[in-house]
C-alpha cells in the first residue's frame, strides 16, 4: 500500500512498520497520533519541535526546554510549548511573559484561559483585555484567575461560590472544586479520568490544602494549546500529507536527495505548499532546488 493511502486512511500503526529511515518523519507524527511519545522522540530530528513535544508529553520538561532552546527559528508553536514547559516547572512569571507577548489571534480563547492562571500564579498585573466569548471558556478563565487567592482558603472558597452563583453550570469545575475544598460528597459528580485527582485530594487525611490544588490545576485544567479547540486534531496533521505531496513532485531525484532538499524548504514554504496544486508545488521546489543543493552540499 502507498504511503499516501496509509496517511489518508489514518493507518498509523502501519506507518510505524515502514522500514526505511526515509520514513522517520512520517513515523514521528504517526507516533504522536498513537500517543507513543517515546517513539516520537526516537524518530524525530534532534533540533525539532516534534522532539520537544515528545519530551513534553511524557513530562520531561527540562529536556523539552533544552531542545526548544536549540531551535534557531522560533515558531509560534515553539513559543507556546516553551511557555507550557515553564508552567509545569513552576516558572510562572517566565511562562506568563512568553504567552503574554503573543497576539490575540495567536492566543485564541484557550490561550487566554492559560494566561489567566499564569497571571494569578505569577502575581503579575496586566491591562490586557480578554477576547473570550464562549461561556465555557469564560468560566474557566475566571476560575483560573481566582488562584491568586489560593493562600487564603476562606477567601478562595468565597470567591468560588460567587463565581458559581454567576454561572451556575451543572458539573462545572467550580462546583466540583467547591465540594472538594469543603470536603463534601463528590459521588454525585461525573469526573474524567484526570479529574479523579480531585477525589484523591479530597480523601487525603479528610481535608484539602488549597496550595496542593496547584498540582491539581496543572494536571487537569491547563488547556493544551497544540490542539484545535473545535476539531481537537493535532496541528501537525498536514505535515504527513505535505511530505508525501512534495515527494511526488520531485520523483526525478533520488528519494534521499529529495528528502534532504525538502527539509530545507518545508519550514519556509509550508503554508504555500499545503494549498498548492502539483504543478505550482513543482515550481516552488524547483525554484529553491539549486539553493537547497548548495546548502546541503549535494551539487
Amino acid at each position: 500500500m502507498e504511503i499516501r493511502d496509509l496517511i489518508e486512511n489514518k493507518q498509523y500503526e502501519d506507518i510505524m512498520k515502514l522500514d526505511s529511515p526515509l520514513y522517520d518523519p512520517y513515523k514521528c507524527i504517526a507516533a504522536i497520533y498513537l500517543g507513543d511519545y517515546v517513539s516520537a522522540v526516537r524518530y524525530s530530528k534532534r533540533r525539532s519541535f516534534q522532539r520537544a513535544y515528545g519530551y513534553y508529553k511524557f513530562k520531561k520538561y527540562s529536556k523539552a526546554l533544552k531542545t526548544l532552546n536549540k531551535i534557531k527559528k522560533r515558531s509560534l508553536k515553539c513559543k507556546i510549548l516553551k511557555s507550557q514547559c515553564l508552567y509545569y516547572k513552576g516558572c510562572y512569571k517566565e511562562s506568563f511573559e512568553i504567552l503574554n507577548s503573543l497576539k490575540d489571534k495567536d492566543l485564541n480563547e484557550e490561550g487566554f484561559v492559560n494566561l489567566a492562571i499564569l497571571k494569578a500564579l505569577a502575581g503579575v498585573d496586566t491591562d490586557r483585555v480578554s477576547v473570550i466569548k464562549d461561556a465555557n471558556f469564560k468560566l474557566q478563565e475566571l476560575y483560573n484567575s481566582l488562584f491568586k487567592y489560593v493562600d487564603n482558603d476562606d477567601l478562595f472558597i468565597a470567591e468560588l461560590e460567587e463565581l458559581d452563583k454567576e454561572f451556575d453550570v451543572s458539573e462545572s469545575v467550580v462546583k466540583k472544586q467547591i465540594a472538594n475544598l469543603k470536603n463534601e460528597n463528590l459521588s454525585d459528580f461525573n469526573f474524567s479520568s484526570k479529574e479523579h485527582s480531585i477525589i484523591n485530594y479530597n480523601n487525603h487525611n479528610g481535608s484539602v490544602d488549597c496550595r496542593n490544588l496547584l498540582n491539581f490545576q496543572k494536571e487537569v485544567f491547563i488547556q493544551n494549546t497544540f490542539f484545535n479547540s473545535k476539531t481537537r486534531n493535532f496541528k501537525e496533521n498536514n505535515r504527513l500529507m505535505l511530505l508525501n505531496k512534495a515527494f511526488d513532485a520531485v520523483k526525478k531525484f533520488s528519494e534521499e536527495k529529495s528528502f534532504k532538499i525538502l527539509e530545507k524548504i518545508l519550514d519556509k514554504h509550508s503554508n504555500i505548499l499545503l494549498n498548492s496544486d502539483i504543478e505550482l508545488l513543482k515550481g516552488i521546489l524547483y525554484k529553491n532546488f539549486e539553493k537547497s543543493l548548495e546548502i546541503i552540499n549535494l551539487h
